[in-house]
């Protein structure tokens, strides 16, 4: 009786906590922690899971090479969470979203025998009842919608098709929501949030589809219909009850690429990026994407960042994201200058395996790059300049594909010819190559010298400075 009493009261004040709105301020060093209390399990089951941070930039957390054990046990996952935030979880390649909020453990208990289904699962924490939410509607709906969004940008012949079943999933997705009020309860701000998570998702998709067509499908910018983007407000825009969502941030850097690809502008997008975002947000939206843009240049292109760091400083209120920024680019390149290349042996577009030790002798410039990154093949033309530019001199262009297919890469090399070295990383190099190399955002460049020290890890891009460094190491 005293056991129950105490499950008892624990789940009242769980349930209490979860109706209270939970601190969305964003704290750089936010941590969370998932336990998983696992059960009869028959076999070794593989675990994943991914984290979108919003801040810092660049610091997403994946790990797609961990495992349920045998048997009956507890396993912890520590996340780095900057506000309460979404986070997705499979085992064995069925799971959903989770929600994790800030110094709180969220309890996952599985039973995994053979004789029950993976629904045998229970949540508790104070974000149960949103997770067993996401986790119902995985089920009732058959796939996470962000997964069908990703597949319908590459399976629908035109952008008005794509359009189209983009509006039928969204109102199947709201009416769901709709109707699972109706049988259960959340928390009101959860529910607020929700229809605000719904919009942005299926937001950022659009915008991105726009993109990966016209960098993947190679689609002309004439092929976006004059309205594909009406859905656009000025509100949808400059939200700040959405800063901190991910999806948001996500959404309003995929809209200004389009914005920028479209006006074709002289200068180039670091200085039109803040301009845009001067014109166009406001308030927290703006010092949210500020703070994350400026970070993306300190991982991608440290000269512009640190311009750009030292010209906005002053603007920002919340000048600790700022600071935790420098400190954490500052630390996150362990790969120091003078240190020993990590070597790799890696598969070529001849199915032959390419050595590093191979281009001893050489200045090697080395590329690592995803097929889904607009940035990454934005620099491929000036990879291939660089590749003409040193021919007949003692330089190497490498290019290193990471979590993608061997198809997608095959492709996407063609439809930009690459002259570089072309690589590919299959999962357990990328995994090894990504940590050595402290690839911490795409596109990531490493500076090698002749005798295969490093000179520079996130070194000046190809359509940068890129060509001026190399040079010197020449000279």
């Amino acid at each position: 009786m005293k056991t129950l009493l105490v499950i008892a009261c624990y789940c009242m004040l769980t349930s209490s906590l979860a109706q209270q709105a939970p601190d969305f301020s964003i704290n750089t060093d936010g941590k969370s922690v998932l336990r998983i209390q696992y059960q009869s399990n028959s076999r070794v089951r593989p675990l994943f899971t991914y984290t979108h941070k919003v801040l810092p930039y660049g610091n997403n957390q994946r790990r797609d090479s961990d495992s349920i054990p045998l048997g009956s046990g507890e396993k912890f996952i520590h996340f780095q969470v900057a506000t309460p935030q979404r986070a997705l979880l499979t085992i064995a390649n069925r799971g959903s979203v989770i929600y994790l909020l800030p110094n709180d453990t969220l309890t996952l208990v599985i039973d995994l025998s053979p004789a029950t289904t993976w629904g045998s699962y229970h949540f508790y924490g104070k974000g149960a009842a949103i997770t067993q939410y996401y986790f119902d509607q995985a089920r009732s709906l058959t796939r996470i919608p962000e997964r069908t969004r990703a597949l319908l940008a590459n399976h629908t012949a035109t952008l008005p098709q794509y359009a189209q079943r983009m509006d039928s999933l969204l109102q199947v997705e709201q009416q769901f929501l709709k109707n699972y009020l109706t049988q259960h309860t959340l928390p009101d701000w959860f529910v607020e949030q929700e229809q605000q998570q719904i919009l942005y998702n299926d937001a950022t998709y659009r915008a991105n589809a726009v993109l990966y067509r016209r960098f993947i499908k190679m689609d002309s910018i004439d092929a976006v219909p004059k309205d594909f983007f009406a859905f656009v407000t000025p509100s949808l825009l400059n939200n700040q009850s959405a800063a901190h969502l991910a999806d948001y941030q996500s959404f309003i850097n995929n809209y200004f690429w389009h914005i920028y690809h479209q006006q074709k502008p002289a200068n180039q997008s670091f200085k039109f990026f803040p301009a845009l975002a001067d014109k166009q947000l406001s308030g927290l939206a703006w010092e949210v994407f500020m703070a994350r843009y400026i970070g993306q240049l300190l991982a991608d292109a440290p000269t512009e960042g640190e311009s750009l760091l030292k010209h906005y400083y002053p603007t920002f209120r919340h000048k600790l994201w700022l600071d935790s920024l420098t400190a954490y680019y500052e630390n996150a390149y362990t790969l120091k200058p003078g240190q020993l290349a990590p070597k790799f042996a890696l598969e070529d577009n001849r199915d032959s395996l390419t050595y590093l030790n191979e281009f001893r002798g050489n200045v090697i410039y080395v590329s690592f790059w995803f097929t889904g990154c607009a940035p990454c093949r934005q620099e491929m033309p000036f990879e291939n300049e660089l590749v003409t530019y040193f021919a007949g001199k003692p330089v190497k262009i490498v290019n290193i594909c990471v979590n993608s297919t061997r198809e997608d890469w095959a492709k996407v090399s063609n439809l930009y010819k690459l002259q570089t070295v072309n690589l590919f990383a299959n999962k357990a190099w990328a995994t090894t190559l990504i940590s050595k190399y402290n690839v911490r955002a795409y596109p990531h460049y490493v500076l090698i010298d002749q005798a295969g020290k490093v000179v520079k890890n996130n070194c000046a891009r190809p359509s940068g400075e890129a060509k001026r460094e190399i040079e010197a190491l020449l000279q």
